[in-house]
């Protein structure tokens, strides 16, 4: 068997496997793609090299997904991606990629961790109900945000979003 063949019977097994692991068939042996898998890794398996083992090498580096995955879930919406990376061991696409497969199988479920927290509606109604009123340090410190923050968030609410420019200051 040429290489090009064997590349595309395994990319097939790969899809068929990831289909196969979505499946919420009860028994395998009866579906049709656990046997059309079966198929192909019985046609790959006779085709191997003699001087192949029969038995793959254990891996010292070997990972233990079960376990990155917990911390994934638990850390997911409290840490960034770079500490979660170097906490498994596991590089930062690496993580993004496990999320989103974690996603799509309904187990994480969290937003991500970001250090731009997006306003509630509860904040944005109190900067509006009193900006003007009281001073910004204080509805900084009401909301645990910095006064910058609260700040450019009036701007934007105003529509000034340049913020250095404004209507009296202009000729």
């Amino acid at each position: 068997m040429d290489k090009q063949l064997k590349h595309k019977l395994m990319v097939e097994l790969g899809k068929m496997l990831t289909e196969c692991e979505m499946c919420e068939e009860k028994d395998c042996q009866a579906c049709p793609l656990y046997k059309d898998m079966r198929t192909i890794g019985q046609f790959l398996w006779k085709e191997r090299p003699v001087h192949q083992e029969t038995k793959p090498k254990e891996r010292k580096d070997r990972k233990d997904w079960a376990m990155i995955d917990t911390y994934i879930i638990e850390h997911y919406d409290k840490e960034p991606l770079k500490t979660i990376a170097l906490n498994t061991g596991c590089c930062q696409r690496t993580i993004c990629i496990r999320a989103k497969q974690l996603r799509e199988r309904g187990l994480l479920t969290k937003e991500p961790f970001t250090k731009k927290k997006m306003f509630t509606e509860e904040e944005l109604l109190f900067i509006r109900e009193n900006v003007g009123k009281i001073p910004t340090k204080e509805i900084a410190e009401h909301l645990g945000r910095s006064q910058e923050m609260v700040r450019r968030k009036i701007r934007e609410m105003r529509g000034d979003t340049h913020g250095s420019v404004h209507p009296q200051n202009a000729s």
